[in-house]
């Protein structure tokens, strides 16, 4: 982000100025179960994805607890993947529970490590991706952005991912379809001349290559320019730009950080 000149009433913060860090630890093998008591245990995994996985171990005793709303991020490899607990969690070594501050959405902190994990991908070029230090999350340098922008940013990206979806399965319907289509023709062409099943055979190539395409060109707006967009300030009008048009004040992202850490102080 720092590379990038920061829009209007932006600001860069390490993450630990804008979310508690819970680094994940192992509990010991006796509290573990597949009984269902206690607490559903997420374990580091390299298919450890955006979605919540369906429980297969539970904790009963003293664990490293990840709540509702918390974001849950991987640190070792697949670095920064990321989910946003529907309930509580057990989590163990691998993982890290991320707790957003002063009401800053968990939406935002899952977008943000989103799009940090993109530009780390484009930049290593096919390098193996390297797993995030233990205490190094802490430090990890993220765009900061005034309350409602931030708000207005995940809407559109919620309505951007929606949109990509929904293109995604009109594009399979358009496969399957398309295999349908094929097993017809196959059977409408026996007995008659190569040549015509030749060029049957070609035309739904060509088709096929064009829902991979579809497939492929979906999976870059969902997953790069949408975010490159939002973190760009192009996505939405920005607070400033706002306030300024409505001749009103704004909580900048600064004061935003600042708010959250005298918070924090308070508290301790």
């Amino acid at each position: 982000m720092s590379e990038r000149k920061l829009r209007k009433g932006w600001a860069e913060a390490p993450l630990s100025d804008i979310a508690t860090v819970v680094m994940g630890e192992n509990p010991p093998k006796r509290a573990l179960n597949h009984d269902g008591r206690g607490l559903p245990f997420l374990r580091w995994s390299p298919k450890f994805r955006s979605h919540p996985p369906k429980p297969r171990v539970w904790c009963t005793g003293s664990a490293t607890i990840a709540h509702r709303g918390d974001v849950i991020v991987s640190v070792h490899e697949p670095v920064g993947h990321a989910l946003i607990a529907t309930r509580r969690y057990a989590i163990g070594r691998g993982l890290a529970a991320l707790r957003p501050l002063g009401g800053i959405p968990a939406d935002w902190v899952f977008y943000v490590l989103a799009w940090i994990r993109s530009e780390k991908e484009r930049r290593a070029s096919g390098a193996a991706p390297v797993a995030v230090e233990w205490g190094a999350l802490e430090d990890l340098v993220v765009p900061v952005v005034p309350l409602p922008e931030q708000r207005r940013i995940v809407a559109k990206l919620k309505k951007s991912r929606a949109f990509a979806k929904i293109c995604r399965r009109r594009v399979e319907e358009a496969r399957r379809n398309l295999d349908r289509v094929r097993r017809d023709q196959r059977v409408a062409c026996q007995g008659r001349s190569t040549e015509e099943w030749k060029h049957v055979s070609v035309e739904a190539a060509d088709l096929d290559e064009a829902c991979a395409s579809m497939t492929k060109t979906i999976g870059i707006f969902e997953r790069r320019l949408c975010l490159i967009w939002a973190f760009s300030g192009q996505l939405v009008d920005t607070e400033a730009k706002l306030a300024r048009a409505e001749g009103r004040s704004y909580e900048t992202a600064k004061q935003l950080i600042e708010r959250v850490s005298a918070e924090r102080r308070r508290r301790e």
